[in-house]
């Protein structure tokens, strides 16, 4: 046996001369679930470290300091006081360990702030909040964008938990996007808190005219309340319908973003409109809609960004109908004939007008392409045109025509029809019918189409005046 000394560590090599270990049982980090070996949480947050937002009890958890981190069956490590601990997963199929180490830092003095508003009119009223630890004696809301800059301090507070809760109310005489910073006064000296800030408040004039418009938008007040009364809202992590963790009010829990737990109204109240004006599904809509020159006026936007935060914003980017229907809003007779591929896989570009003919090329779902003709050929194929320049023959099974409007589009003028009929078919989970979906569904067709908001009713499918969907007779 030969020793030798690799980095400073010591190993040997067997007669092989491939195999090398350590002389002393130290543990191997980063290996296993674990991408890092190091992860740090401020006091009294927590983690989830078991890889995935899908609740699993496949692990036996353990921590080597209970007094600086615990950790529950799901993974999730409680930080508790500063210090480190290590943290070990053992696969309860093949009893294989992973081993990380959890450092708890000293507590955020800003643990979290919101906007009670995402759009409001110029020189509108209205409320912002932080919410700090209780070492925070006075806060400093700074507000600026667009020319304007202004120091507003708060001095009075509420305490609920651990935490402070500080609001005012403010207001902003410019049209513009604008933040809010903010500094806590901590024993005596101001420090200004990076961590978390109200990002890109929009101030318009006319933030919630029904016209349809390009401009930005945020979701309205009366939406966000729809959303939360659909939501409800839950203080401590949870595994949702589907198995995943969340918190709060749909806020979902990714594995290795520290949150709070055991969440004050406020709490939840700040990850709710941090989720909803700040997170993907505003960002996803707006962008969608302004990319593709479609106008849509605010009770529009609302009602796409309640059904994204419901079931996701799958639909913008997976080439479904109820895009190409977006697609198509407004459009003209006399505008050009374009079509959208409808697909699972691929759909093959022929030289010919039939499916033995040679292959020239290859479309994916989601992709435009103009239609160079209304005739059918052989009944079934269509003459197209992609983006690249090429022309061949593509199976109309597979393509949503429409007309590009040469006026522009607009979501004021979308197939009214269609579009209640392909709404109202997202009422499934698991591959079953779900009245209170189907519900939710009407409740946001009255949004999109008559600017009408209320509390969600989860039976509100008995008395809605759209047709149910032949699917859901006799199930409820």
């Amino acid at each position: 046996m030969e020793i030798k000394k690799i980095h400073g560590k010591m190993f040997f090599s067997v007669a092989s001369g491939i195999l090398l270990s350590f002389l002393s049982a130290i543990p191997v980090y980063a290996l296993g679930i674990f991408p890092k070996s190091h992860y740090t949480v401020p006091e009294g947050k927590d983690i989830l470290l078991s890889g995935s937002s899908r609740v699993c009890y496949d692990k036996k958890w353990h921590s080597s300091n209970p007094k600086v981190a615990t950790v529950d069956g799901r993974g999730i490590v409680h930080s508790i006081s500063k210090g480190k601990a290590k943290i070990k997963a053992v696969d309860k199929d093949n009893n294989s360990e992973s081993i990380c180490t959890v450092e708890v830092t000293a507590p955020e003095l800003l643990k979290n702030c919101y906007s009670s508003r995402g759009m409001v009119g110029k020189n509108e009223s209205f409320e912002i909040c932080a919410i700090t630890n209780k070492n925070v004696s006075r806060v400093k809301f700074k507000v600026s964008g667009d020319s304007y800059y202004r120091d507003n301090e708060c001095w009075s507070c509420s305490e609920e938990k651990n935490s402070k809760i500080w609001k005012q109310n403010i207001s902003i005489p410019n049209n513009g996007k604008f933040s809010v910073h903010i500094d806590c006064l901590k024993d005596g000296k101001w420090i200004n808190c990076s961590n978390k800030s109200i990002n890109d408040i929009i101030v318009d004039n006319a933030c919630e005219e029904f016209s349809a418009n390009l401009k930005e938008k945020r979701v309205s007040a009366k939406c966000a309340q729809f959303i939360y009364s659909c939501e409800g809202d839950r203080a401590k992590a949870y595994a949702d319908s589907a198995g995943y963790l969340t918190i709060g009010c749909g806020k979902r829990i990714y594995p290795y973003e520290p949150f709070y737990n055991n969440l004050s109204k406020d709490e939840i109240l700040g990850y709710f409109m941090e989720t909803l004006n700040q997170g993907g599904y505003s960002r996803a809509v707006n962008s969608f809609l302004i990319n593709n020159k479609i106008k849509y006026n605010q009770p529009q936007f609302d009602a796409l960004v309640s059904f994204s935060f419901n079931l996701g914003a799958g639909w913008i980017y997976n080439g479904s109908y109820l895009k190409t229907l977006m697609l198509s809003a407004g459009s003209g007779k006399g505008g050009k004939l374009k079509a959208s591929v409808n697909v699972d896989d691929c759909l093959r570009i022929r030289d010919k007008p039939d499916a033995k003919s040679k292959k020239i090329g290859v479309l994916h779902a989601g992709d435009q392409v103009s239609v160079l003709s209304d005739k059918k050929y052989n009944d079934k194929w269509y003459k197209i045109k992609t983006e690249d320049g090429v022309e061949g023959y593509c199976h109309g099974d597979y393509l949503n025509l429409y007309r590009e409007s040469n006026s522009g589009k607009s979501l004021s003028n979308i197939d009214k029809n269609e579009f209640i009929n392909e709404v109202l078919e997202y009422h499934h989970a698991g591959g079953k019918c779900y009245s209170a979906l189907l519900s939710r569904r009407a409740q946001e067709l009255d949004m999109f189409l008559k600017g009408k908001y209320s509390r969600y009713d989860y039976l509100y499918y008995k008395k809605m005046r759209y047709k149910r969907p032949k699917c859901t007779e006799g199930k409820f």
